[in-house]
């Protein structure tokens, strides 16, 4: 007999990563917005959108990590859904190359990919989100918990 979960083990990307679920907000997706990809504010009040420049990625304008979007077929999030962020607890995150525990949280914010964590600058195209730190370790493709804590002006 073939069993079929669901879920896997650990979670999906843009969970709550334990039973002790942290704060949300909810905004618009202003653009496609993956869940488990950080999110900035967006162009108009109420709206949130992933950093296309290194500049978005200040305290001001950091959002927190888009949730999963579990009332749909997909997990992401279509421009003009309304989505929840995570702005304080611990989330997966999927990571595009080996991140370590305690190590910095860097976003892509070039090329492809934009709004991916990852663990360094990448020649230039992503950068440090102040922060924000890995949880756990995790190998390239992997899933990695980020501890968000992000004060809303």
């Amino acid at each position: 007999m073939t069993t079929v979960k669901d879920r896997p083990e650990i979670g999906l990307a843009g969970d709550f990563a334990n039973a002790v679920k942290g704060d949300t907000i909810t905004a618009y997706a202003e653009g496609a917005v993956v869940a488990g990809y950080l999110v900035i504010r967006g162009t108009a009040a109420g709206q949130a959108l992933v950093p296309t420049a290194a500049t978005a990625l200040n305290k001001t304008n950091v959002l927190g990590i888009a949730q999963r979007n579990d009332i749909a077929e997909s997990p992401d999030w279509a421009d003009g859904d309304v989505m929840d962020v995570a702005i304080n607890g611990v989330v997966y995150v999927t990571v595009e190359d080996a991140v370590t525990a305690g190590g910095q949280c860097f976003v892509r914010v070039a090329t492809s990919d934009i709004g991916l964590f990852r663990s360094d600058v990448d020649g230039g195209d992503a950068v440090a989100v102040e922060g924000l730190y890995y949880n756990t370790s995790a190998a390239a493709g992997g899933l990695a918990e980020v501890r968000v804590s992000v004060e809303q002006a």
